[in-house]
């Protein structure tokens, strides 16, 4: 079985390289016609890096020979996010004679940095396909407007809900040029009070929040390591624990002595929300900063 399924990848990356022929052959006699085979391509030799790198290196300058100066920059950066090592010489015989070649070796340099660039756009670039850890403090914004008393003496109840937490397991895969799927999982816990003068009541609830959205990226210019995005996706919750505890003061009359209770079947244990957003963030070394 394993030897059938190495037969096959053999053979789909020799059709690839067959049609990556035909492509730069076309290169030479009908630009449009050798384009469209790059594009069939340029998601198919994902497997083989180098080449992958071909096919987009033949793309770029393919585009940048018709003018396409904004699509031949976005193919520079998809082969640098393939192979972080790829170097580009400006004498390559493909773009030393091209009167864009100043355009070409100018996005290379911007991205990989260099005396007239500093660091270069790779010190910002997120990469395609991610995993990691994310934590986050939730600040929840109580809306009580009860002033409800069960016992006179005992005066109205105050309401607070101090900064909670959250840890989760993100998975981030750029299906198209800066266009992001994202899904992600974890634990959440928040904290409500409700207190007057003979009662403090606590309760703390843990959920498990599982999303999934798209988050669409943009670039600032070469030298701008900070990256816009805007985002919207959808997530569920379930409530996992509700633990109250009830502490009473006790008064020589009620018999008020503490409590605790396990207050989740009480609760709406399932939690639908859609959500959108804008934000920007930035790399520093194998991290995301970003709001």
């Amino acid at each position: 079985m394993l030897s059938g399924i190495a037969s096959f990848a053999q053979s789909g990356s020799q059709a690839v390289e067959q049609a990556y022929q035909r492509a730069e052959a076309l290169y030479r006699e009908d630009l449009t016609a050798a384009l469209e085979l790059l594009d069939s391509l340029s998601g198919s030799a994902e497997a083989d890096r180098d080449q992958r790198a071909r096919i987009l290196f033949l793309k770029a300058i393919t585009e940048a020979r018709q003018d396409s100066i904004m699509a031949m920059r976005a193919s520079i950066e998809q082969l640098f996010r393939n192979d972080r090592g790829y170097v580009m010489k400006p004498y390559d015989p493909l773009i030393v004679e091209l009167s864009v070649k100043e355009e070409i070796y100018g996005t290379y340099e911007g991205l990989v940095g260099g005396r007239d660039f500093g660091p270069g756009l790779l010190e910002k670039d997120h990469g395609r396909w991610r995993f990691g850890l994310q934590g986050g403090a939730i600040v929840p914004l109580l809306d009580v407007t009860t002033d409800r008393t069960l016992h006179g003496p005992d005066g109205s109840y105050t309401y607070e809900a101090p900064i909670g937490w959250e840890a989760l397991a993100v998975m981030d895969y750029e299906v198209a040029h800066n266009l992001v799927v994202f899904a992600f999982g974890g634990l959440s816990r928040t904290t409500y009070r409700a207190a007057n003068a003979s009662v403090r009541y606590e309760e703390d609830v843990t959920f498990i929040p599982a999303s999934l959205g798209l988050r669409k990226q943009f670039w600032l210019g070469p030298l701008n390591p900070w990256v816009p995005y805007i985002l919207a996706g959808g997530s569920h919750a379930w409530v996992n624990t509700a633990e109250a505890v009830i502490e009473r003061s006790g008064d020589g009359v009620r018999l008020l002595g503490p409590k605790t209770a396990e207050r989740s079947a009480e609760r709406e244990r399932s939690q639908w929300r859609v959500f959108g957003g804008v934000g920007l963030s930035r790399k520093v070394g194998h991290t995301v900063l970003f709001l």
